[in-house]
């Protein structure tokens, strides 16, 4: 009987066996997952890149809103203590983490996990990056055409208008949001007169 089973299943090539069918059926699938797998990548990058693209806005936020706005008077305060001793650069950690997790938090259920971890850390990476552009505007002197442009647009902040110039690591969003005083040319010569 056993002898016969082999024979009929090698004259009856038209039927795959069951191993063949699913040998097939995992290489119909595999291009499938590896396409999720592609996509999640995609999306994932994409998330950290908008993250990044969203920076300047959050910074300006950040910056001219709550800094400088009513809402928080303890953000005011710890920002107006910058502005008493512009060498007090650096946000604290204690400030930031706190904000990023709460972030993070708020986006895992419509994002999901890896999109979110993705989004916060293009956030967090502009915010590093404005950090050290924050602290070489107070701590250095301007190496280029470039620094220098940010270092007045910051100091003219500090020293000529408390209620213009948010935006630290640039400046198209005091032009989007009417915060870039018509006369800027005008306190950018006097910042670097001082």
């Amino acid at each position: 009987a056993h002898l016969r089973s082999l024979v009929s299943n090698l004259n009856n090539t038209s039927t795959p066996s069951r191993s063949a069918e699913a040998r097939i059926a995992h290489t119909k699938r595999r291009p499938d997952r590896l396409w999720c797998v592609r996509l999640r990548a995609v999306t994932v990058l994409g998330a950290l890149i908008l993250g990044l693209c969203c920076w300047p806005f959050v910074e300006y936020a950040v910056h001219g809103w709550l800094s400088h706005g009513r809402w928080f008077p303890w953000i005011v305060r710890m920002h107006f203590s910058h502005h008493a001793d512009p060498r007090r650069a650096y946000t604290p950690a204690t400030a930031w983490v706190p904000a990023a997790l709460v972030l993070f938090g708020a986006l895992v259920l419509p994002l999901g996990a890896a999109n979110a971890v993705a989004f916060v850390t293009g956030l967090v990476l502009g915010f590093r990056r404005y950090e050290s552009v924050h602290f070489a505007i107070h701590y250095r002197a301007p190496r280029n055409a470039r620094e220098l442009r940010r270092w007045q647009h910051h100091l003219a902040h500090h020293v000529c208008n408390s209620r213009a110039y948010f935006g630290v690591t640039h400046r198209f969003t005091d032009r989007l949001f009417g915060t870039l005083p018509a006369n800027y040319r005008d306190d950018y010569a006097r910042v670097s007169a001082r």
